[in-house]
């Protein structure tokens, strides 16, 4: 048996509470999609994973640009650390 782990995109459900967050938790679903910098710490102190960070702003200002390759570590070190 395949054991695959679910994430949900953070502009789905932008505003939880608490209770709401552990409920989606509960089910299993314990990764968040692309939540803004500043939420890393709410969603990782809720038990969650960053499944994805948003790396930069527009599909057409992003990773398909080589000036963009080094903002990468800096973000990734946002929940690295």
């Amino acid at each position: 048996m395949t054991n695959f782990k679910q994430a949900f995109a953070h502009w789905c459900f932008r505003d939880l509470t608490d209770a709401q967050a552990k409920q989606i938790y509960d089910i299993d679903i314990t990764g968040v999609e692309m939540p803004p910098a500043e939420d890393y710490t709410k969603w990782l102190d809720r038990g969650f994973t960053i499944a994805t960070i948003a790396g930069h702003q527009t599909l057409r200002d992003g990773l398909n640009k080589t000036e963009n390759h080094t903002a990468l570590p800096t973000n990734c070190a946002l929940i690295w650390t």
